[in-house]
């Protein structure tokens, strides 16, 4: 979500998915990404992986 309560692709919105990830048990082996509206899907799936990855430190 962005500013303006808009969809956006993870690590680019106001969402800490760090810090809820930081939280979670350290045996998170799965994360998945939704996101309705997305201007260009393959780039969203491709943003959105690259920053899971970096939150789960795997990249």
């Amino acid at each position: 979500m962005d500013t303006r309560g808009e969809m956006a692709d993870v690590g680019d919105g106001v969402i800490d998915f760090a810090a809820l990830f930081g939280r979670a048990d350290t045996g998170v082996r799965y994360a998945f990404v939704e996101r309705d509206d997305s201007p260009d899907p393959e780039s969203t799936i491709r943003r959105s992986h690259a920053a899971l990855a970096r939150m789960l430190n795997r990249a």
